[in-house]
């Protein structure tokens, strides 16, 4: 493994004069800790963040430069990293830079990559094609169903997938790759998206719980009900029109118990 004596990245843009830094390795961590946002190897983009005192677009200029502000390269840093995958898109980033985009999170607009992606005469289309079946599928949350040809996406508003997939992925195609976004283009992407592994109409609706207005409502205990924030990892495909309030009485339901049951009988 070579040196990796932590380095500085640097800043003296504050008016006071006053550097801001954070070392190499500390930035290696906040990658190594959260990979995914930091790299999208499909994309091939590189999305830097904060870390410590060092702003994301200080940490964008030293991964621009492939080197820190003390001239360590930023090779030197390659065997920091312990997971594989993380490795390969670093490795892959190193040695092949005017291939990637790093962009700071302030600055990031994955669809303005790929519209490059088809741009640029040097990218075949079956790669910038796949930049964008990657996007929609991470954006949408896009699911292709084992039983139908059909895909459904999640909408975040409800909490729950819907079979308008293929239109709300036309719509986003023809806002963000223009006159790329030919017929056939639309279809080669749909059937790559049709064509991931399908899921079983049983991952939808876990057992033991409920989806709501205000959430997914776990009732495995009936006696402490659990809600929860709706999420595209716990499927729906229908949302009962109620909310859940842990607090809320029923004093009409309450009188009309009393009504027709007996005291011992409660």
């Amino acid at each position: 493994m070579k040196d990796t004596t932590p380095t500085d990245v640097t800043s003296s843009e504050n008016s006071d004069d006053q550097s801001t830094s954070v070392s190499a390795t500390k930035v290696c961590e906040a990658i190594t800790n959260q990979p995914d946002a930091w790299i999208q190897k499909d994309n091939q983009l590189i999305a830097t963040h904060p870390v410590g005192d060092a702003t994301a677009k200080e940490i964008r200029r030293a991964f621009e430069n492939q080197q820190f502000p003390d001239r360590t390269p930023l090779s030197n840093y390659e065997a920091f990293f312990d997971r594989q995958t993380v490795k390969d898109a670093f490795s892959n980033y190193l040695a092949n830079p005017d291939e990637w985009n790093v962009r700071d999170t302030q600055n990031i607009d994955p669809w303005a990559t790929i519209y490059r992606a088809y741009e640029d005469t040097d990218t075949s289309t079956r790669t910038a094609r796949q930049k964008a079946v990657y996007q929609l599928k991470e954006e949408l949350h896009i699911e292709s169903l084992e039983r139908a040809d059909e895909i459904v996406r999640y909408n975040d508003k409800k909490g729950i997938y819907e079979n308008d997939a293929e239109r709300i992925v036309k719509e986003r195609l023809e806002v963000n790759l223009r006159e790329h976004n030919t017929p056939g283009e639309a279809t080669h992407i749909l059937h790559k998206l049709n064509s991931q592994p399908s899921i079983k109409e049983d991952a939808f609706a876990p057992e033991g719980t409920v989806c709501i207005e205000n959430g997914v409502l776990d009732v495995s205990e009936p006696s402490d009900p659990m809600l929860e924030p709706h999420s595209p990892d716990v499927r729906f495909r229908e949302r009962l029109s109620v909310k859940y309030d842990a607090d809320a009485d029923a004093p009409r339901f309450r009188q009309y118990i009393n009504d027709r049951v007996a005291d011992g009988d409660l």
